[in-house]
């Protein structure tokens, strides 16, 4: 039998009739399709996963134009910026982490925390991040085991908190040590009786400058290197399952019908044409 509809439209009626008659390639097909996912489903092993985030903080109460003038280099690896800048510098910052937490130096790193053996490339697919903010990076760990995932997460976190507050301790007593150089020099030029009045003055605001700006730094130690800022340590309760046996079951049930469908008005429209 031979379906008449208009052509360029299919309705329901038709759609039915076309399945009917070949109900036989859609149930094989279908049940092909649905029984080689339902087997993937069962035996496959699904991962667990948790979030966590990094956030940088904020320390630019603290920045002044005379550290800029006087100290750029270390200024800039201390992440104190002019206000017009802290938005494009602080992308990059997070950029630069997000690459950092992939490289083989900090995997290597981590790797010796954990207490489970696992391959850097393994590791390395394990960890997703992405930046939610220009202030806010975004972490994602999956793996296989609800445990492992959580001390991953921890691990992971930890290690990049303590690597960045190193470097800018280093930073810090970089800034510091340039900073008393500098009195130290002025102290000298001040005590030199040849030293003109004009000049004296000079040195005098530079010194004061310096003498502010050494003790803002003193006083403030933490603040300046303690510039990330971590959500609170994550617990069992906080990993989920990336996946699931019921929703891949479900999705095994849409794509054989889906295919099965494609069967059916295939091998259709292919006896209607070859009739023809």
């Amino acid at each position: 039998m031979d379906l008449k509809y208009k052509k360029g439209e299919i309705t329901l009626k038709v759609i039915f009739r076309i399945l009917v008659k070949n109900k036989f390639w859609f149930l094989i097909t279908f049940l092909v399709v649905f029984t080689g996912g339902l087997i993937f489903s069962l035996l496959s092993t699904y991962p667990y996963s948790i979030e966590t985030s990094i956030k940088l903080t904020d320390n630019y109460k603290y920045y002044n134009d005379f550290l800029l003038e006087n100290f750029p280099e270390e200024t800039e690896n201390l992440w104190l910026f002019k206000e017009s800048e802290i938005e494009d510098k602080e992308i990059k910052i997070l950029d630069s982490i997000k690459s950092e937490i992939l490289s083989d130096n900090f995997l290597m790193e981590l790797k010796k925390q954990l207490s489970f053996d696992i391959g850097l490339e393994k590791l390395k697919n394990s960890i997703y991040s992405y930046r939610v903010s220009s202030r806010n990076l975004a972490v994602k760990i999956v793996y296989k085991d609800p445990k492992k995932t959580l001390e991953l997460a921890n691990e992971l976190m930890e290690l990049l908190k303590l690597n960045k507050e190193s470097e800018l301790d280093s930073v810090y007593h970089l800034l510091v040590g340039g900073v008393n150089k500098k009195i130290e020099e002025i102290s000298t030029e001040l005590q030199d009786p040849e030293t003109d009045s004009g000049g004296s003055d000079s040195n005098n605001e530079s010194y004061n400058d310096l003498t502010n700006t050494k003790k803002i730094l003193l006083e403030n130690k933490e603040y300046f290197i303690n510039r990330i800022s971590l959500t609170e340590e994550k617990q069992i309760p906080d990993v989920y399952k990336y996946t699931s046996k019921g929703k891949n079951i479900i999705f095994s049930l849409i794509i054989g019908v889906f295919f099965g469908v494609i069967v059916a008005y295939s091998r259709y429209f292919y006896i209607n044409k070859k009739n023809k």
